[in-house]
């Protein structure tokens, strides 16, 4: 009802002027491109302001691409440009958009805690990602304009979803080691995780995995898992295969498997946005993912988790 009330007021103040809201990328991929357009929603949906959106690759396929109105250099030219700044700088926006149409740019800012606290962002957004108003609001415009072909989850498994980000093909893998580890963990990590997930379940319960990867050959990881895991008879491995003839591997099945990771029981996932949101906007049963990594050696990292039952969280 606050909130309500607040746009009721706010839209009274501005019936001849507008305040739009538009978003920055930082050059990355589409989980830190989706990050930008949805910390822009979050100012549509608690201020009113009017979303101006930016497409980026794969966007073209959402709803999203269709149902909101589109920037333009035209459009932006009109306007007073706002860049912002921090929470204090609300109340003067809406007071400089009751007296003429202005645009808010959002800066980018990530939602990998490691990045927030290694990095020095000059603005911070706090969402609240937990607010299921907000959710349903991100989740009517956030699906597919067709039908992609998802992961089908056999009955009777507990299902585990597992994001190997190895940056390959994409990344400047020397620069990605050395200042985001966290983006791309060894597979040590997941093996140590998957035994983790299991040990809060019955000894009957039997698990499905599925490799969601950018690896040019998720059959390898596949098998590396396996081989890896051999003791564990209730638990099985699955992966994407590539597509053929596709130059850009680590885009094989993008959006199929960014929907189909909203499926799964469970889910262990790095620092990348690609499987970020996917956690901030489902409660999982168990979610796990790093959250401080301690350098030991010149290349090898050591991590602490969180543990997230039903997303309420659990250090170790």
């Amino acid at each position: 009802m606050r909130r309500l009330f607040f746009l009721f007021i706010f839209s009274l103040s501005s019936c001849f002027s507008k305040v739009f809201v538009t978003y920055e990328f930082t050059g990355g991929r589409f989980g830190d491109d989706l990050i930008s357009y949805l910390h822009a929603k979050w100012f549509e949906f608690k201020f009113g302001y009017k979303l101006l959106y930016k497409p980026f690759p794969f966007s073209e396929k959402l709803e999203l691409h269709v149902l909101e109105e589109k920037y333009s250099n035209k459009l932006h030219a009109g306007l007073q440009l706002i860049n912002y700044e921090g929470p204090s700088q609300i109340e003067e926006i809406n007071y400089e958009g009751s007296k003429k149409d202005v645009l808010l740019m959002i800066p980018f800012y990530p939602e990998s805690n490691l990045a927030k606290r290694n990095w020095n962002f000059p603005v911070s957004i706090n969402v609240d990602w937990s607010n299921e108003e907000f959710r349903r609001f991100i989740l009517s415009s956030l699906k597919p304009r067709k039908q992609l072909s998802q992961i089908n989850i056999p009955e009777g498994y507990k299902s585990i979803a597992i994001h190997v980000r190895t940056g390959i093909g994409f990344d400047n893998l020397e620069v990605l080691k050395k200042n985001w580890p966290s983006h791309c963990l060894p597979l040590d990590f997941f093996i140590i995780q998957l035994k983790e997930i299991m040990k809060n379940y019955s000894e009957e319960t039997k698990f499905y995995c599925h490799i969601f990867t950018d690896h040019p050959s998720p059959p390898d990881l596949k098998d590396e898992l396996e081989k890896r895991l051999l003791e564990y008879k209730n638990l099985v491995f699955a992966c994407t295969e590539p597509q053929k003839k596709r130059t850009d591997f680590w885009n094989n099945n993008l959006l199929e498997d960014f929907f189909s990771l909203f499926r799964f029981d469970c889910l262990i996932r790095p620092d990348s946005h690609f499987s970020i949101l996917p956690s901030l906007l489902k409660n999982y049963e168990l979610l796990i993912y790093p959250k401080d990594e301690i350098f030991k050696k010149q290349t090898d990292y050591y991590y602490q988790v969180v543990i997230e039952k039903g997303n309420n969280h659990e250090n170790t």
